[in-house]
């Protein structure tokens, strides 16, 4: 048997599988979207196999048993080894293969024999024949190749019993009730060990609480099941000393992060950020990713050296949750919330405060060394352009990181000058076109991040909200983000082999293919910024343009930004270095970061192979003629492309065609990174079929957007 022929067995039993990188856990695709949808692709020549969890393999989950005591899988599930799948991994672990009629969450659990992780939707494994990085192969050990479905609760009754500890909520959350079936069993233990060692209540009063208690739950628990409760959590004290959520206190003590080698780390960190992304998905759909480029901007602050700051704002329709999104990373050590700014608060001139006082109110010493948080910035972009130029030309100054000084005819001159860096996490609807401009020439200072548009149907929408409202409360959803990013934060600033709390980066590790592409990107990205200073000529109606020389920012400072956040990005997945895999925070956030319209116009040119005329872009974006003839030119003159008058059937067409230093933007390696972020970068409707110049005829304006 070959590789080949196992993908075609687990396929048999119904399994969604997708290809790995060889010697590897890593996807060798994009591979979110197949998470509600199965993959039906060729597989490479070489691959290890990943099996998808969830819904798409017929509501999979696995038990992921990260230790070598094959005992424990009898333990766990009696007749595991002869009735369901079950496979030795790589590491000496193993997984059991089951399904389930109502899908639980992905959890973690961890005892002092070891670690197990319920992998369920929104998460993957690695499957049998696959090879470990250590050279071990995955080995199927049951001597069946079939997958049962079996009562949850049961096995996690039996990983209570065996000792391992479930994160789950806190007890004040608990006590609410309105636990939901398949979390009711260890919430009921949790509570009752609760009431008997810390409340200190005798058995009975406990017993009389639970079961007003477990009437609130969806639904109750049978009470032949919570009548053992208590005796299940006098048995665990009994035996371990301690309530039943407190057990990693010890486990933790011995084993504190930043004495682990560095390479027990890195393994360590994948499971915990793989871990941090399904508590999100589970929480909020679809935001984990958002969650994870966040990250990678403050974890830019853990870089030795690096005094350049970042700044991000996320853009997303309103009831995205961008809000929450920030709430949750704002959750994290060293965060500065601001729920009302201007960029006048970095340095007061308040002429209703003496001068004295005003370093007590000034923004800019609050945040040094910290990420401020502003969760509505919609203030700083509707300004009046004479509002704008002077906010922007502020941020100019502040976002070099060496503070900022002002004058005013109150106070005289005032601010701090020296290190004053900080990143910067924000978030807003959109963009005004004409705000686009102003950001050009203030310089490759903010980025941006589009959340992707919500493409479901209208029935995919109703069954959503069913199944929120029938869900944990928002509060107990956005409680449990918070303690899963704590924890993951925790990894982070513990990394061994740190000088003054700082990692050393090891530059000579960088990914030189990567670099490259990073600055592709910028260069890419410099241009669909640029300004381009456009007037009507005279008597043409507005049919013709003239165009004066683009204003082009220099793609240096962009280079190095995008690069600080693919390292932000590696530090997250427990390396100093930057790979490939770290491009897939760079490119949304580059190619957010430019007028929606122009980023548009750019996918045509890549989803036509890099070249177009203007009977096809006619076509494909339902402009007339003279419209396409200038969006061709602009793109011309951003010095992107190349334009050719060629010979068509009844009359010349022109061409353009992607200049070839931009050859990466049209190879499949990049249309993958690209297929997954589209619909967040590109709009539903194009306005390039829209009359939106809004240029006074012989007027002179900067048509950025357009």
């Amino acid at each position: 048997m070959n590789q080949q022929d196992m993908l075609e067995i687990l396929r048999s039993i119904g399994l969604n599988v997708l290809p790995l990188k060889p010697k590897s856990k890593d996807p060798s695709i994009l591979w979110k979207k197949y998470q509600t949808t199965k993959y039906t692709e060729t597989f490479p020549s070489e691959f290890n196999i990943g099996v998808i969890c969830g819904e798409t393999s017929g509501n999979l989950e696995v038990i992921d048993i990260d230790f070598p005591d094959k005992s424990v899988i009898e333990k766990i599930l009696p007749n595991a080894l002869s009735e369901t799948l079950v496979v030795k991994t790589g590491k000496g672990g193993y997984h059991i293969y089951l399904r389930t009629n109502k899908m639980t969450k992905t959890m973690r659990l961890e005892s002092s024999l070891g670690r197990i992780d319920l992998q369920s939707q929104g998460s993957y494994v690695v499957g049998p024949f696959s090879d470990h990085p250590n050279g071990n192969q995955y080995e199927i050990i049951s001597s069946v190749q079939k997958i049962i479905t079996v009562d949850f609760d049961t096995i996690i009754e039996n990983l209570i019993k065996l000792g391992f500890r479930i994160e789950e909520k806190p007890v004040h959350e608990i006590m609410k009730g309105g636990i939901d079936e398949g979390n009711r069993h260890v919430a009921a233990l949790k509570y009752a060990g609760h009431l008997l060692f810390k409340a200190k209540l005798e058995p009975q009063i406990v017993q009389f609480e639970l079961e007003r208690w477990n009437n609130s739950n969806n639904p109750p628990l049978p009470k032949t099941e919570l009548n053992k409760i208590v005796q299940d959590a006098v048995s665990y004290h009994n035996q371990h000393n301690e309530e039943p959520n407190n057990m990693d206190n010890e486990i933790q003590k011995n084993n504190p992060i930043s004495k682990l080698p560095l390479n027990e780390y890195e393994q360590r960190i994948s499971g915990e950020i793989q871990a941090l992304r399904n508590t999100i998905e589970n929480d909020f759909p679809n935001r984990s990713f958002a969650i994870e480029v966040c990250l990678s901007v403050k974890a830019q602050m853990k870089i030795d050296g690096l005094t350049q700051p970042f700044t991000l704002i996320i853009m997303g329709s309103p009831s995205t949750h961008k809000s929450t999104i920030l709430e949750i990373l704002e959750s994290l050590p060293n965060s500065y919330l601001s729920d009302s700014f201007t960029p006048k608060s970095f340095v007061s001139h308040s002429a209703n405060s003496k001068k004295e006082d005003l370093g007590k109110i000034d923004l800019l010493p609050k945040i040094k060394h910290k990420t401020l948080i502003t969760p509505e910035l919609a203030p700083l972009f509707s300004g009046n352009q004479d509002q704008l130029v002077e906010y922007f030309g502020m941020l100019t100054r502040i976002l070099d990181g060496r503070g900022f000084q002002s004058d005013s005819g109150v106070h005289g001159k005032r601010g701090y000058s020296g290190d004053y860096y900080f990143t910067w996490l924000g978030a807003v609807i959109d963009i005004p076109h004409r705000v686009w401009g102003l950001l050009g020439n203030l310089g490759p200072k903010i980025y941006f991040f589009r959340l992707p548009d919500d493409s479901k149907t209208n029935q995919e929408k109703l069954d959503q909200i069913k199944r929120n409202l029938k869900e944990n409360s928002y509060v107990t959803k956005l409680a449990s983000s918070k303690d899963a990013i704590k924890k993951f934060w925790n990894f982070i600033e513990n990394r061994p082999e740190q000088k003054e709390d700082k990692v050393i980066w090891n530059t000579e590790n960088d990914d030189e293919s990567t670099m490259n592409r990073i600055i592709q990107l910028a260069m890419v990205l410099s241009n669909l910024r640029a300004a381009i200073p456009t007037w009507h000529t005279s008597d043409s109606g507005g049919a013709q343009y003239n165009f004066e020389m683009p204003t082009i920012e220099n793609p240096s400072r962009a280079s190095s930004a995008l690069y600080n956040l693919a390292r932000g990005h590696a530090l997250l997945c427990g390396r100093n270095y930057i790979t490939k895999d770290d491009l897939c925070v760079v490119i949304p956030t580059a190619l957010s970061s430019a007028p929606r319209e122009r980023v548009e116009l750019f996918r045509l040119l890549i989803e036509n192979n890099g070249k177009i005329n203007t009977e096809q872009f006619m076509n494909l974006v339902k402009v007339s003629r003279s419209t396409a003839l200038k969006e061709m030119q602009k793109l011309t003159i951003l010095g992107l492309v190349t334009s050719t008058e060629e010979e068509a059937t009844t009359k010349k067409v022109t061409t353009i065609k992607l200049k070839d230093e931009f050859g990466w933007f049209v190879t499949s390696e990049f249309k993958q990174y690209w297929d997954e972020f589209r619909t967040s970068l590109t709009p539903k409707n194009s306005k390039l079929s829209q009359e939106t110049d809004n240029l006074e005829n012989n007027g002179m304006s900067l048509m950025t957007a357009q």
